[in-house]
């Protein structure tokens, strides 16, 4: 099979894995542009080797400047799940497999950084200098959806009226990554601002995109990731914020209101309980609180001198340094 045709072939198996559409795009640009630096469109699939691997790899379209361990670790990804797919088509062997040999570049592990609560709230009140009415309806709930929900920017802009359930706060049939369906529940605040929303929209039939633009089409994604960018700035918040940092921000605030990291990576649609561990570190505060209320002066050795000379707080500063 020609790569051309191979790569045709994989994206229509990824339609039918539900996969979004930005998604397909993405594995189709870096597979083609793959195919093009080695002069491989129109040849044999199963004659690429290792070294047409490394050459994408390697690829940069600035002089002097290697891809980042991240990128090149997406572009591997992609190469890897193109050709598992075509070993399980048997258009090639196990042996034919260029990408077989090769291992992912340790990454740096960066925190996310979520939005705070105060954050949040500032972004919600520079909405307000919207000079549109139905504009700062429809922003006020995308940005309240995000904040409340998790969704994916997939998701929230793939969203149908119908698919809302005010009566049982939920959102229906709402096909998450790896094509997965489920009902979503949601809370009153997003209630509350989509009513608004489409009381404003006149949106009511079935099919109908819950976010549209002024000219009543469905809202895309980049449209979304610029008035995020947009409120952030008027509110002050100089560090880059995108619908992502608002579903970051989701998981940490409803760990740190108690809820139970499985529950979270129910809710998160994470296919992994290490991806949600990820933002187990907000609570670290809870979780020293915690232990510090197990503190019990009386089994302490010094307990019978002043309280003053213990220092439990400073303990663990200086075990920190210790270890």
């Amino acid at each position: 099979m020609e790569t051309q045709k191979a790569i045709a072939t994989f994206a229509e198996h990824l339609q039918t894995l539900n996969y979004s559409a930005r998604t397909i795009r993405g594995y189709r640009q870096d597979l083609e542009l793959f195919a093009k630096i080695n002069h491989a469109m129109n040849q044999e699939v199963r004659k690429l080797r290792r070294s047409n691997v490394e050459s994408f790899l390697r690829y940069s379209t600035e002089a002097n400047r290697s891809p980042s361990p991240g990128y090149r670790n997406r572009r591997l990804s992609c190469l890897r799940s193109f050709f598992s797919f075509l070993k399980d088509q048997t258009h090639i062997s196990s042996k034919d497999d260029p990408t077989r040999k090769f291992k992912f570049a340790r990454v740096p592990n960066s925190e996310p950084t979520p939005l705070s609560y105060s954050e949040y709230l500032a972004i919600l009140a520079s909405i307000k200098s919207t000079a549109s009415t139905v504009l700062r309806s429809r922003n006020w709930a995308i940005i309240v959806t995000l904040y409340n929900t998790g969704l994916r920017l997939s998701e929230l802009v793939g969203l149908n009226v119908d698919q809302i359930d005010f009566a049982n706060s939920r959102i229906l049939r709402l096909v998450r990554k790896g094509g997965k369906t489920v009902d979503l529940p949601i809370n009153q605040n997003v209630c509350s601002c989509l009513s608004e929303w489409i009381d404003h929209s006149d949106a009511s039939a079935v099919g109908d995109a819950l976010f549209t633009t002024q000219r009543k089409t469905r809202i895309s994604a980049r449209m979304v990731e610029r008035l995020v960018a947009k409120y952030a700035k008027l509110a002050g918040i100089s560090r880059s914020i995108t619908p992502h940092t608002f579903r970051h921000s989701y998981c940490t605030e409803i760990q740190k209101r108690g809820v139970g990291m499985y529950v979270a990576q129910e809710l998160m649609n994470h296919s992994s309980i290490v991806t949600t561990r990820r933002y187990s570190h907000a609570n670290e505060e809870a979780m020293r609180s915690a232990v510090e209320s197990l503190d019990d002066p009386k089994q302490w050795p010094d307990a019978k001198k002043s309280l003053t000379k213990v220092r439990p707080i400073s303990y663990w500063a200086n075990f920190s340094d210790a270890a």
